[in-house]
């Protein structure tokens, strides 16, 4: 997410290029504090437009898509895909 706006057509580009099925969404939170006991406490870093990231990821994400914003530390489970 840092730095989305100073790279073009990001993350539509990667999105449409890639056609995932899930996206992980990494490096959002404010790593520049000690991470809170309680995870529900994180934040992003004061200065990201996390709004417009996701906004923007939204708008291009394939139809049945997702996307997650894991705490550090957590884990994740994806199924395999049902062919």
């Amino acid at each position: 997410m840092p730095g989305f706006d100073q790279v073009e057509d990001y993350p539509e580009a990667i999105v449409k290029w890639l056609n995932p099925r899930h996206v992980v969404i990494v490096h959002w939170e404010n790593f520049f504090e000690l991470l809170p006991d309680d995870r529900t406490g994180l934040r992003t870093v004061p200065t990201e437009d996390a709004e417009g990231f996701l906004a923007r990821l939204q708008a291009v994400l394939p139809e049945g898509a997702d996307f997650k914003l894991p705490a550090p530390g957590a884990w994740m489970h994806f199924a395999p895909q049902q062919q």
